[in-house]
């Protein structure tokens, strides 16, 4: 059996440079377990409440606005790029070889909801989903609801859970989370108009 000599032989080759991995400082906490006071543990938490010491206690940070850690997050980036950087070759073959396997420019089948059909698509070099509808009767033009695209553009991040049309057929409403929180923002739009939103819900599960 033939195998790609070359990317073995970069999948074996091991880094010729001498790295250091950043390492977090410790700063041991005492922290609660169980029934604290003022502070919601779900239904029936333990008691008495426990303590364990964490030493990376002081790394969370829900704003992730801490320039420290969000530093050593970068550094340690920085280092698995550089440790990893002898298989950029293989990624990038293996990366091709996937792709071409998938139709990139494709249509899910639609399905009719009143007057409309509504249907997803995507385009070839586009990663996100473009939810359309056309009318359901005639030949009349294709509508694009919302194009995940554009919604994602400027963004590192870019999820959207739902998007559902009201029963008039007059609004949308899509969840989006753009932080990777995993917590979602609920925009309710007249789908016509520019710009397109007209409410929004914040810090939500994002099922609609």
């Amino acid at each position: 059996m033939q195998t790609n000599s070359s990317a073995f032989a970069a999948l074996d080759k091991t880094a010729t440079v001498s790295l250091t991995p950043p390492v977090l400082e410790k700063r041991p906490k005492m922290v609660p377990y169980g029934k604290v006071p003022g502070e919601n543990r779900g239904e029936q938490p333990m008691e008495p409440i426990i303590y364990l010491e964490d030493p990376y206690y002081y790394v969370r940070d829900d704003s992730r606005s801490n320039t420290e850690i969000l530093d050593h997050l970068k550094a340690e980036n920085a280092y698995t790029k550089a440790a990893l950087s002898h298989l950029d070759g293989p990624q990038d073959e293996l990366y091709k070889e996937l792709l071409s396997h998938v139709q990139e420019t494709d249509q899910m089948v639609p399905y009719p909801h009143g007057d409309f059909v509504y249907y997803t698509r995507t385009e070839e070099g586009k990663a996100y989903h473009i939810h359309c509808r056309q009318p359901r009767h005639d030949d009349g033009a294709e509508e694009i609801l919302l194009d995940v695209n554009k919604l994602a553009e400027g963004h590192v991040h870019c999820g959207v859970l739902s998007v559902e049309v009201s029963p008039d057929h007059k609004l949308l409403a899509y969840s989006v989370d753009l932080m990777a929180y995993e917590t979602y923002d609920i925009y309710i739009k007249v789908h016509t108009f520019e710009p397109p939103v007209s409410k929004r819900l914040d810090k939500l599960v994002g099922l609609l």
